[in-house]
């Protein structure tokens, strides 16, 4: 989104926004950092396979 913002060349979606986010993984944000900040594939891998 940021390339898109800087450049103005439409770009594909992230892929987050097919993920699921596991409410045990969005609490571990500070509440600052939620709504924006990133969260890698590793973690949000790592917390699925925890919840199951």
């Amino acid at each position: 989104m940021e390339i898109e913002r800087a450049t103005g060349v439409p770009q594909p979606p992230c892929w987050c926004v097919s993920e699921t986010f596991t409410p045990a993984l969005l609490a571990r944000l500070p509440e600052a950092a939620r709504a924006a900040a990133c969260i890698c594939p590793a973690c949000v891998k790592a917390a699925l396979d925890a919840a199951r």
